[in-house]
């Protein structure tokens, strides 16, 4: 069992009575389907239909936490505040920052180091007492959440939100893994968020928010709802998320990627350097590329480095659209 701490982490609080059913009308994820025992994965969307910022959303007591990337949380409040007038709701952001004692949150690689999932229930009494067993479940006892990440990994995310940060402290003393390693498995679980340079970028689609259950079309209308299910449904997407492997180390960092004289720019990166570790056994990347290209069992490389070849790795969730 390896740890990792995720101070980067932005948290919005969504309280009042009003909560469920104004984010129910502003988020891609359906709100009726959160309880204390299922988190859900969602995104906000503008007007044209393209990604502000994704987040996990989990209910805590009687508030609704989005937990988002760095430099996101204010945009987040920014853009629902502008819906908010009507409702009685009210918007705050918190800190992961484990110094701030509010919310520390950290990774968990149970299939990783000596400890097992059981372990952890031994060392942590302020766990609830049943682990998560479904994607994206949820557990809460007192302060702490914990929750079972998506992905074929064995991956649990615990936010402590308590005063006494005992939970938080003491998993900062297991063994740590590296960020590395932990990247390596949101990649290979096609886990890819939208950072403060992402924002309004790109459509649900071009992220496979579409298909890894981040948007769901069987609810009701949402901010940018009518292009995205338009998106949808208009038939096989034309671009797509591919993860990329490239084995073997090498001294670039590659930033584009080639095939039949077209460029496409790597969104994420995950390189491999030597002495990494075992956890990491070929570089990885994320780029959004032609579907027919990419599903036909292609060629690509790096244009300023043609023997680096890349190779498209499977993704995990299939097709998850309109759960």
């Amino acid at each position: 069992m390896l740890v990792i701490s995720l101070p980067h982490y932005e948290f919005v609080r969504v309280s009042g009575e009003d909560s469920r059913s104004f984010l129910q009308g502003q988020l891609s994820c359906d709100m009726e389907q959160l309880s204390l025992e299922q988190s859900l994965q969602g995104a906000l969307c503008n007007l044209q239909g393209r990604v502000i910022a994704d987040f996990r959303v989990l209910q805590h007591k009687d508030s609704i936490l989005l937990q988002t990337q760095a430099n996101q949380a204010d945009r987040i409040i920014e853009t629902l505040a502008k819906y908010a007038v009507f409702s009685k709701v009210v918007l705050e952001k918190v800190s992961a920052d484990p110094d701030s004692s509010k919310i520390s949150a950290f990774g968990i690689d149970t299939a990783s180091g000596e400890a097992s999932t059981a372990g952890l229930l031994e060392i942590f009494p302020q766990l609830p007492d049943q682990f998560p067993d479904q994607d994206n479940e949820s557990r809460l006892s007192d302060e702490v959440a914990l929750i079972k990440l998506p992905g074929s990994a064995t991956r649990f995310e615990i936010w402590d939100s308590s005063e006494s940060q005992e939970t938080a402290t003491r998993l900062s003393n297991l063994p740590a893994m590296t960020s590395q390693h932990w990247l390596t498995l949101q990649m290979r679980a096609g886990e890819i968020h939208v950072s403060e340079d992402m924002s309004a970028e790109y459509t649900p689609q071009l992220l496979n928010y579409d298909i890894s259950g981040v948007i769901n079309f069987k609810k009701g209308c949402y901010t940018g709802q009518e292009i995205v299910a338009r998106m949808f449904y208009r038939g096989t997407a034309k671009k797509r998320l591919y993860l990329l492997a490239q084995s073997g180390t090498s001294s670039e960092v590659i930033k584009t990627i080639h095939h039949d004289g077209k460029d496409y720019p790597v969104i994420l990166s995950n390189k491999l350097d030597e002495g990494a570790g075992e956890e990491a056994e070929e570089s990885l990347y994320f780029a959004v590329l032609e579907s027919d290209s990419a599903e036909s069992g292609a060629s690509f490389s790096s244009p300023t480095d043609p023997d680096a070849k890349l190779s498209v790795l499977p993704l995990p969730y299939g097709d998850k659209g309109g759960v």
